[in-house]
C-alpha cells in the first residue's frame, strides 16, 4: 500500500501484542539480539539507565535477520577456526550456521542464525 506523508512521519512502534524480548547489556557499549528468527523483521529500541535511575529509550528501529536463502553454503557448519559445530550450547538454535570470517574481521566468532559465540 501507498503511504502518504502522515505515515512517513509517524514514529515507529511495535503492536500492542508484539513479543518484547529484552536483553541485559550490562555497561557495555555494544551487544548481540540472540536467538532471533531467519529472515524476519522487527524492531528493536535501546534503554539507558540515567544515574538518577529515570530510563532513556531510543526511537524504535527498524532491523532485519539474516535469510537462509544469503548463506554462504560451502562453509557447512565450520567456525572460522575450521572446527565442526553441533547444536548451540546457549539456545535453542538448530546447528551453527558461520559467517563469512578472516583475520581481519572485527566481530567475534558468532553463529550467524543465533549469534551465539
Amino acid at each position: 500500500p501507498a503511504r502518504g506523508p502522515q505515515q512517513l512521519k509517524k514514529p515507529l512502534q511495535p503492536a500492542a501484542d508484539a513479543m518484547v524480548k529484552r536483553v541485559s547489556m550490562g555497561r557495555d557499549f555494544q551487544g548481540f539480539i540472540q536467538n532471533m528468527p531467519t529472515g524476519r523483521a522487527f524492531l528493536v529500541a535501546v534503554v539507558g539507565k540515567l544515574r538518577s535511575g529515570q530510563d532513556l529509550r531510543s526511537p524504535w528501529v527498524r532491523a532485519r535477520t539474516l535469510s537462509d536463502k544469503t548463506r554462504d553454503a560451502d562453509l557447512g557448519n565450520l567456525d572460522p577456526m575450521n572446527k565442526p559445530r553441533a547444536n548451540c550450547q546457549s539456545c535453542p538454535c538448530p546447528g551453527f550456521v558461520p559467517l563469512r570470517w578472516s583475520l581481519n574481521s572485527g566481530e567475534k566468532l558468532c553463529c550467524r542464525r543465533c549469534g551465539c559465540p
